[in-house]
């Protein structure tokens, strides 16, 4: 899937600082696997759009520190945006 496919999905952020950075973790739950889609650098207040890898787009609000954190359970593997970041991380499903 290249981005292009992830342009197709409306996932607005509110703005983006430029010193963002995306983590992704996934982990086998009883809901099966559990994705967690991390944004640290975020702008305290703002909220960001996450594209998960089954094409659905899930905001977060980001705390104090600046962290913004979106889950999806059931999950499968491929990428997470944050299209408006210009951020990608691959998540593999245990």
């Amino acid at each position: 899937m290249g981005m292009g496919d992830c342009d197709k999905v409306d996932c607005p952020s509110d703005a983006c600082n430029g010193g963002e950075a995306l983590k992704v973790k996934t982990r086998a739950k009883s809901c099966g696997c559990r994705l967690k889609a991390v944004l640290t650098n975020a702008t305290p207040g703002s909220s960001y759009g996450f594209i998960m890898p089954g094409m659905e787009c899930k905001t977060a609000v980001a705390n104090s520190r600046g962290k913004a954190v979106a889950k999806d359970c059931p999950s499968r593997g491929g990428d997470v945006t944050v299209p408006t970041c210009g951020l990608r991380k691959a998540a593999i499903c245990p």
